[in-house]
């Protein structure tokens, strides 16, 4: 895929199928992580690969902490967001 037509093809996705990803596959892209540039070559990113129950549990945790503390977007913004953004991924 050429630069220009994977910028213009990327797109954000926010609702995912509940389908679990096969192991190998996690493997596999984590190991493809190495060769994403970074500053000095620092590689600073530590990853943590969370499944079954544990990723539900989180999942519960992470939304009600979004429901009480009505994040918003922006760095210093304290004014939570409109709900139908809140409501986009419903209709998926």
């Amino acid at each position: 895929m050429e630069l220009l037509e994977a910028i213009k093809a990327r797109k954000s996705c926010r609702a995912f199928k509940p389908d679990p990803v096969p192991r190998a596959k996690i493997e596999e892209l984590l190991r493809l992580t190495t060769c994403a540039p970074s500053a000095i070559n620092l590689q600073p990113w530590e990853f943590t690969v969370v499944v079954g129950e544990e990723r539900e549990r989180l999942s519960r945790r992470l939304i009600k902490a979004y429901k009480e503390k009505q994040i918003s977007c922006g760095p210093g913004n304290v004014k939570p967001l409109p709900r139908t953004v809140g409501k986009r991924g419903a209709r998926l």
